[in-house]
């Protein structure tokens, strides 16, 4: 008998749009896919129902909304780009009945099918996840301290089996994890889930879940990954994101394919706001031999300095 199985997607109203791209994404490359689970805030719930709904009538798909408890997480700090919705995580095997569920993250986009996924075996471990990688530019690592050789993952795409989890008292299990090493947190629930699933995780490729840090990736490399359908999930890490002004346009474009087939969302990028985040698209530009558009930039970066600097 074929066992339940799920797929569920956690966020706050901010990322519903991008939630449905990065849904969209994936119902358009799986053969068959389960029901799709988006978790939010309940205080979210009512922004967030009118681009679920949306979404439903595109696809015609089981598409189902989940409300969290207001007081889940009250308080629990965060740091980074990071927002306490991350730990809605920490809810999927209490609120979803299912026997296997993949978790995605909404700043990712589907490229291939991942029913093979919800088949793979375990080995008794009580989750699998592809390793973090380590950003270029700022190396910040987790500082929970866990079992030499423990793999460090990313929790972003995750395959779980719930029963096992909640057998072993995850949510309340988590919960104390974050209780004793609050301070020492850096990324949110996946800090808490490396340390939970210490020496119980089974490592996945990194074509279900590849990593890029947008501006600090190579263009080549990339069109080459996309080109030869290396990358099932391609997983835009960091704080860059693929529907802000200033991220690389050659990794956003596969996103914004999918983004403006949405018949019923209309999105439009988010705008630069500070010359940080024009240098480092430029700078990303000169890293990928761009130099005619990063000295248009800079050009442009110059001028604005010139105008906001008092005159002597």
């Amino acid at each position: 008998m074929t066992k339940s199985r799920a797929i569920a997607y956690c966020f706050d109203r901010t990322f519903a749009p991008y939630a449905a791209v990065s849904t969209f994404s994936l119902l358009a490359s799986m053969a068959s896919a389960p029901t799709v689970y988006w978790l939010v805030p309940a205080a979210d719930a009512q922004h967030v129902a009118p681009v679920l709904e949306g979404l439903k009538r595109q696809t015609g798909h089981d598409l189902r909304l989940l409300a969290a408890p207001a007081e889940a997480f009250a308080g629990w700090e965060t740091k980074l780009h990071l927002t306490s919705a991350a730990y809605l995580r920490l809810l999927l095997p209490d609120l979803i009945a299912a026997d296997r569920l993949l978790y995605i993250d909404c700043d990712t986009l589907v490229l291939g099918d991942l029913g093979e996924l919800f088949t793979l075996d375990l080995h008794g471990n009580l989750l699998a996840a592809a390793l973090q990688r380590v950003n270029p530019g700022k190396r910040i690592f987790s500082r929970i301290p866990r079992a030499e050789g423990d793999p460090n993952i990313n929790s972003g795409v995750m395959v779980l089996d719930l029963q096992p989890l909640r057998a072993a008292g995850f949510l309340g299990a988590c919960q104390q994890i974050y209780m004793q090493y609050k301070t020492d947190i850096v990324f949110a629930d996946q800090c808490i889930i490396n340390k939970f699933a210490e020496n119980r995780k089974l490592v996945l490729d990194e074509r279900w879940n590849h990593q890029i840090f947008s501006n600090a990736t190579l263009n080549a490399d990339f069109r080459h990954r996309l080109e030869h359908g290396e990358m099932r999930v391609l997983h835009y890490v960091g704080s860059v994101k693929p529907w802000q002004q200033l991220c690389n346009p050659v990794v956003t474009a596969p996103w914004w394919q999918y983004a403006r087939r949405l018949d019923f969302l209309q999105i439009a990028p988010l705008k630069m706001s500070n010359l940080g985040q024009a240098i480092s698209l430029a700078n990303c530009h000169d890293r990928n031999g761009l130099y005619e558009e990063a000295s248009m930039l800079k050009g442009q970066i110059i001028n604005l300095m010139r105008r906001q600097s008092p005159r002597t």
